[in-house]
């Protein structure tokens, strides 16, 4: 609960500082030397407790050093496993799959549901 809070109030105070500048430059992102496996770990954790009753399944490397903004990682990772528990059949597995592929990192989340329509995706 500490880490997701931590977490939301630094997403707030950057929503918060980006309205206030109205410069259009986009939401600023600050790149540090972090673990994705990690940061990836840390948000399935959470994912779990707050979705007791779905099975959220992680495969991943055991550390995938990177140059990245955490937080920004982490709201990544945060809400697509919540998009996959929200429209996956409730029973089915979440998987969260993250691996590296030539140097690139490699995330996928995976439910069983009916696909997004079309029209929905432009």
């Amino acid at each position: 609960i500490y880490t997701s809070v931590k977490r939301s109030i630094k997403i707030v105070g950057d929503l918060l500082d980006f309205t206030r500048t109205h410069s259009g430059a986009g939401i600023p992102v600050r790149k540090d030397s972090d673990d994705l496996a990690q940061a990836c770990e840390g948000m399935v954790e959470e994912a779990r407790a707050y979705n007791p009753d779905r099975q959220i399944i992680l495969q991943s490397e055991h550390s995938l050093p990177g140059q990245f903004d955490r937080s920004r990682m982490e709201q990544v990772i945060a809400n697509l496993i919540g998009n996959a528990v929200e429209h996956g059949e409730a029973g089915t597995p979440v998987t969260v799959s993250l691996k590296s592929d030539g140097g690139t990192a490699l995330l996928t989340v995976h439910n069983v549901g009916r696909p997004i329509d079309e029209s929905a995706k432009s």
